[in-house]
């Protein structure tokens, strides 16, 4: 009898404690989520901080949450799980009697985009361990990652170094208004710039020197396409990941001397009926800061095949400095670079891979090189 009595007491007590349990465990339960800043770069460490609060004096032996976000906010090590473009991270409290509980989580922020933690489940247990139900909270907690810039004359190499000409590092942008001397005319050179007079002394087409500034203004092109003929969805993600961060560099450089800068791009702006992107003209801290805003939120589509992209805005690309930021070359791009030069406009083209076909000698393409000084 006995045994049975002590029996029918654990029943007694367990159903007891499980009615308590589940109607009154997440009674006054509060928990809340959110990173440690709104904005980081590609490659910083940020915080994820958690926060469970039990305003009753009632203790929750087992809580449970289960965080949910991007795979590219690297935390938790073996404790989460990745599954395609998602990690699920578990956490587990033991939420004493009115006391608040807290833990940060170490985040890499591995790539740029734009990254949310929307809601969050949060499940309890009884004294037993036996769950009592579950518990759905909006959070919220956003968070901006921005792209990163990277060491461009330690990225690239002149295409004429590897023809055997001599190359010096100098800036992007030149003035007219500072000659610094003559020197023998280059193919890359506009008609322009040619000094007659020396020319006729020398009996070799001499150009004037230019000294180089950040005066003048430039556009940055941006070609989401990572090869040609390339249909809406990007193939080779990686190649146009670099050639957005070779992108932010660029415009960050523009910072030193306040130059103008306008971002162009055949990607689409969903926001603005599916737009090419076309920031207009700016300068200043502020207004590359919102490009690179722009640059994060950035979905892996173009919205124009390249070709006919160039073609129907290229005539709008009437800076004095144009830098085509590409994963392909062809010889549409080639002959609109010709086209460009003999217009007098400076124009550098920056090639996340080496092409397979030579480059023509009137052109100059900086291409990527390993670390160990040659071609990638």
């Amino acid at each position: 009898m006995e045994i049975i009595a002590i029996i029918l007491v654990a029943v007694v007590l367990y159903v007891l404690q499980s009615f308590i349990y589940r109607r009154f465990a997440f009674k006054k339960l509060k928990y809340a989520c959110s990173f440690s800043k709104e904005e980081a770069y590609e490659g910083e460490r940020i915080e994820l901080n958690e926060a469970l609060s039990n305003y009753k004096w009632l203790p929750v032996p087992w809580v449970k949450t289960e965080i949910i976000t991007s795979r590219w906010l690297n935390f938790a090590g073996e404790q989460s799980e990745v599954t395609h473009d998602a990690r699920y991270v578990p956490s587990f409290f033991f939420a004493r009697g009115r006391k608040k509980m807290k833990r940060s989580w170490n985040v890499l922020c591995e790539k740029r985009g734009y990254y949310t933690v929307d809601r969050v489940t949060v499940v309890a247990s009884d004294l037993f361990g036996t769950s009592c139900g579950s518990m759905p909270v909006d959070v919220g907690a956003k968070l901006l990652v921005l792209p990163a810039t990277v060491d461009l004359s330690g990225m690239f190499i002149s295409s004429r170094y590897l023809q055997g000409d001599h190359v010096v590092r100098r800036q992007l942008v030149t003035d007219p208004f500072r000659i610094s001397g003559v020197r023998e005319y280059s193919p890359s050179d506009p008609m322009k710039n040619i000094h007659w007079l020396s020319s006729a002394k020398t009996g070799r087409l001499m150009v004037k020197n230019e000294e180089y500034t950040t005066r003048q203004n430039l556009t940055v092109v941006l070609n989401m396409q990572s090869i040609k003929n390339e249909k809406f969805k990007v193939v080779n993600n990686e190649g146009i990941e670099n050639a957005i961060r070779v992108v932010a560099t660029l415009l960050e450089n523009t910072l030193e001397g306040n130059l103008p800068v306008r971002l162009m791009s055949n990607y689409s702006e969903e926001e603005r009926g599916h737009n090419c992107m076309d920031t207009g003209e700016n300068w200043g801290q502020w207004y590359v800061m919102e490009l690179f805003r722009q640059m994060a939120k950035m979905n892996m589509t173009s919205d124009m095949d390249f070709e006919m992209y160039l073609e129907k805005f290229g005539p709008q690309m009437d800076s004095t400095d144009i830098a085509i930021v590409t994963c392909y070359l062809d010889e549409f791009i080639y002959d609109f670079v010709r086209r460009k030069v003999d217009e007098g406009i400076n124009v550098t083209v920056y090639m996340m891979e080496v092409p397979n076909e030579p480059i023509p000698d009137d052109c100059e393409v900086y291409l990527p090189i390993q670390k160990g000084g040659g071609k990638t």
